[in-house]
């Protein structure tokens, strides 16, 4: 399917004889997690770091469409939109890379008899990456349509007994 969603009203949506890259699938992908637990202090510290290239997109174009109101010359059958890929499907435009990094600090105090009280601290996307993850490909060509979650810092509390 061309569209990420499984909103589709014809088959004129799926991609039956695509060539070159899939939509979707980034050229390549990157991940690397781990955790340290510091000696003597016991607290653990854990990062995660993800770097994908964009990934492909095409500018589609709209083909006309037989209905029940119209015949247009050089339509197809068919109901809903029809799109297809303006240029060539072998060639796409890439969205930017995108590059994330989160880090975490977990710190466990044991309560005697009562348990144990965790802190938790998380920072989720420590560059503040606004990278572009979707992008209008047919009506607004380039317009951007969604951008990674900004920095978010978390705090939170984990009782166990």
């Amino acid at each position: 399917m061309f569209e990420d969603n499984n909103w589709m009203s014809t088959l004129n949506y799926t991609i039956n004889n695509l060539k070159g890259p899939l939509p979707f699938v980034p050229k390549f992908e990157f991940k690397v997690s781990g955790s340290y637990t510091v000696p003597y202090i016991e607290l653990d510290l854990g990062v995660r770091f993800r770097l994908h290239t964009g990934r492909p997109m095409w500018q589609l174009e709209t083909i006309p469409v037989h209905d029940f109101y119209s015949n247009p010359p050089g339509g197809v059958i068919g109901a809903g939109i029809g799109s297809i890929v303006a240029e060539d499907p072998t060639n796409p435009v890439y969205l930017p890379t995108q590059t994330i990094l989160d880090l975490r600090a977990e710190k466990t105090v044991k309560l005697g008899r009562y348990g144990q009280l965790g802190v938790i601290v998380d920072i989720f996307n420590i560059f503040n990456a606004n990278t572009a993850t979707s992008v209008d490909n047919q009506w607004e060509y380039g317009r951007i349509g969604g951008i990674i979650e900004p920095r978010t810092f978390r705090l939170s509390f984990d009782y166990s007994f």
